[in-house]
This record gives C-alpha cells, structure tokens and sequence, in this order.
C-alpha cells in the first residue's frame, strides 16, 4: 500500500477518534449523557433515573422544591410505576406515577381540603408528601414501602 495512503487514513482514524471524544464530552459536560437504566416518558423525556443496586431515584421534570419526602416519594415511584404516569395497576384500580386508587386519592386530598387532579403526577406527589408528613404510617398505603423504608 502506498505510505501516502496509509498516512491519510491513519489521519482519518485519528481524526474520527477525536472528533468521537470531543463530542462525548460536549454530552457530559451539558449533562446529555444517555443513562441506560433511565426511563423515558410518553414524550420521550426522562423521566426516572435509577442506579443499579439502589433505592435511591431523581425525577427531572416533576422536582418539586417544597417536598419535603421527595427521595422517599422518588423510591415509591420507581417501584410503583418507573416513573410512568400513565401507569395502570391493581387490575385497572390503581393509576399514574404513585399508583393511587380513585378512592384513596380522593379521601385524602378531600380531607387537606386540596383541589387536585387525580391523573395528574405532580399532584399525586404533592398529596403523596401531605400524607407522609401528616403521618409516615401512612407509607403503608403502597404495597411497596418495605423496599424504600425501613422503620
């Protein structure tokens, strides 16, 4: 093979492989990065990000700076429903991002005398926190409490 070839595609090769790391790093530095155990929403935004081996969780569009239970609330929906809101349940009873029924939803939020909406996700975390703070028994209403608190 001629040495001038070779030179052009070992400049090639080196060329790509640059180019590859600065935009990796673009990725990272804007926070871009691709986890492979997040899940995506119907609009295709992340919505949950789990890490492996943890109870741990973070919500990106749904954070909600006056909860006060968000990482206890972050692990619920991720065993609830992985961070999709449009999550069905229980045989059809049990609906959205904390997996609540109709009927537990609407007792609660009639008795902190709050206008929520039952299909909406940040409402049912803002209820979800009221519940907890009011009394953190009040856990036991997810089947899956065991798993994000130990009492």
């Amino acid at each position: 093979m001629n040495e001038d070839l070779k030179d052009r595609l070992w400049l090639i090769l080196i060329t790509g492989v640059i180019l590859i790391l600065f935009f990796l790093g673009i990725f990272y530095a804007f926070g871009l990065e691709v986890l492979p155990n997040s899940t995506l929403n119907a609009n295709g935004n992340d919505l949950i990000m789990v890490q492996e081996n943890s109870l741990k969780a973070t919500i990106s569009p749904i954070y909600i700076p006056e909860i006060e239970y968000q990482e206890l609330i972050n692990c619920l929906i991720t065993y609830e429903s992985q961070g999709n809101e449009f999550a069905t349940g229980d045989s059809g009873l049990a609906y959205g991002i904390l997996q609540f029924h109709k009927e537990t939803f609407d007792k609660y939020s009639t008795e902190y005398g709050m206008k929520l909406d039952y299909k909406n996700p940040k409402d049912q975390i803002l209820l979800a926190d009221y519940m907890l703070k009011e009394n953190i028994d009040n856990i036991k209403h997810w089947s899956v409490w065991k798993k994000c608190y130990n009492k």
